[in-house]
This record gives C-alpha cells, sequence and structure tokens, in this order.
C-alpha cells in the first residue's frame, strides 16, 4: 500500500533543501531580500531536475571542502530522511489529536 502521508513528507524536505540551497547560492549580499527572493521564485520554475541536484551537490562539496566526502549523495540524503523520520512527531488519540502513525499506514 502506498502511504499518502510519507510521500508528501519526503516532497517537502527534498524540495525545502534544495529552495535553502538555492536560496544559499542565489543570495548576494548587495541585493536586498526581496529582489534576490523574487529572482530565486523566477529562477525555481525554469530548473529541471538535475540541475537542482546539481546545485545540491555543489553546496555539499562547499559546506565540507576540507574534508574529504566518503558517502555518495543518495546516501546522505537516505541518512537525512532518517533522521526526520525519526524525530516527526504524530497525534495521539488519547491527547486529542486525530492520528498516530499507525492511522497512516494501515
Amino acid at each position: 500500500w502506498a502511504n499518502p502521508f510519507g510521500s508528501w513528507y519526503l516532497n517537502n524536505i527534498l524540495s525545502l533543501e534544495l529552495m535553502r540551497v538555492q536560496w544559499k547560492s542565489k543570495t548576494d549580499p548587495t541585493q536586498t531580500i526581496a529582489q534576490s527572493t523574487n529572482q530565486t521564485r523566477l529562477s525555481n520554475k525554469h530548473r529541471s531536475l538535475e540541475e537542482k541536484i546539481a546545485i545540491y551537490r555543489k553546496f555539499r562539496l562547499e559546506r565540507n571542502a576540507g574534508t574529504t566526502l566518503d558517502e555518495d549523495d543518495d546516501i546522505a540524503i537516505k541518512k537525512l530522511i532518517q533522521q526526520r523520520w525519526a524525530s516527526l512527531q504524530f497525534g495521539d488519540r488519547s491527547k486529542g489529536h486525530p492520528c498516530t502513525y499507525a492511522d497512516y499506514i494501515l
């Protein structure tokens, strides 16, 4: 069975990470926030998935410039997703929240 919440959550994680990387790679300190935000929004519409992945990889290499990368991008992304899933909080019916993890996977 498909898990619609899981795919939604994964899509949002990856979208936010790529937007954060794009923001850091596109922001010029001499521009105002409004100008750089507008340019980022315009450029996001025209980027392909391969370009977004290339931006993410470039950001990772710049961030880890002094160290060697001993793991592949796929492994790093899987670890990030596992960490976020481990910290994800679901509702508890006894506390008045509408759902639990079992509601999503059954």
